[in-house]
């Protein structure tokens, strides 16, 4: 199991499942691709092109998802609070991305 875990908040069970983001940002995408499609034949259609585009960006940064095998509902996982390690942990990228770029632009 992931670590941001929880059981379903509706009835409880411990039978949930994640929601691929990618899954869903895939099938907005391919959306947008049929809708051009059959847009040429049907103009108004071309309209919800970047409505599917932009809920494929939204949905691309959004937040993970769960849903309940039992009950079907879906939720967003609760976020793990922020450590000192995190913190460490960025800095230390946020150092090295400095490094590099003081390094390539000293020639």
């Amino acid at each position: 199991m992931e670590e941001d875990w929880s059981p379903c908040p509706r009835c409880g069970s411990n039978k949930v499942q994640k929601v691929y983001k990618w899954a869903i940002v895939f099938a907005l995408f391919c959306t947008a691709g049929c809708m051009f499609w059959i847009g040429l034949l049907f103009p108004p259609l071309l309209l919800g092109i970047p409505v599917a585009i932009i809920l494929g960006f939204i949905m691309m940064f959004g937040k993970n998802l769960w849903q309940c095998q039992d009950c079907k509902k879906t939720w967003v996982a609760k976020s793990k609070p922020f450590t000192v390690g995190d913190l460490i942990k960025y800095l230390a990228i946020a150092l090295v991305i400095m490094v590099l770029a003081y390094s390539c632009g000293s020639n």
